[in-house]
């Protein structure tokens, strides 16, 4: 540790690693701001990128001329915020079946109501945390209210609890299930 490192705010750390983990946790927008713009760190400007919200900010963050990785944390950040907005099950469908990133897919699926799409993406998506959002939708759903063993959305989950390859996704399947069980 940098003698200057006592006094100064952690995200002026000497560490990229202290940068980036006190960037996590900052609220000032202007910070966050100049953090993106002019941090030594690839990583820490790209963490501060993700985090901001302001549209002018992002937008000027998304320009060509910025860093590859940095103008991608910004026009990712700036496409969450929108997605968040958007109520168009068509389009939130596509996003979570369809998109690269996998935070976007997480916040469509997060917003989703479509039953069949839920349970494409809680069987067939790359990302654990995706496929378990998608399992905890299938829960909140009218369909999960029928008693009946044949019911689709209970086999997808039975399926999803015995055979995924993620420990999480396993078991937020056999907690809906259970969840089903005792609504009995």
């Amino acid at each position: 540790m940098a003698f200057m490192d006592r006094f100064s705010p952690e995200w002026k750390h000497s560490d990229q690693n202290v940068r980036r983990a006190a960037v996590e946790k900052l609220t000032d927008r202007e910070v966050l701001a100049a953090v993106a713009a002019k941090d030594s760190s690839g990583l820490v400007r790209w963490t501060a990128a993700k985090r901001l919200v302001d549209q002018a900010v992002l937008a000027k963050f998304a320009r060509p001329d910025i860093g590859e990785n940095v103008r991608r944390a910004a026009v990712s950040a700036g496409r969450l915020k929108l997605l968040r907005k958007m109520t168009d099950q068509a389009m939130l469908a596509d996003v979570a079946v369809r998109e690269n990133d996998s935070d976007l897919r997480k916040a469509a699926v997060e917003m989703l109501t479509d039953q069949a799409v839920l349970a494409v993406v809680a069987c067939k998506d790359i990302i654990p945390d995706v496929r378990k959002a998608a399992v905890g939708r299938l829960t909140e759903q009218e369909l999960l209210a029928r008693h009946d063993a044949d019911c689709p959305v209970r086999q997808l989950l039975a399926e999803v609890a015995k055979n995924d390859s993620d420990e999480d996704v396993r078991q937020a399947a056999e907690k809906s299930l259970q969840e089903l069980q005792n609504a009995r």
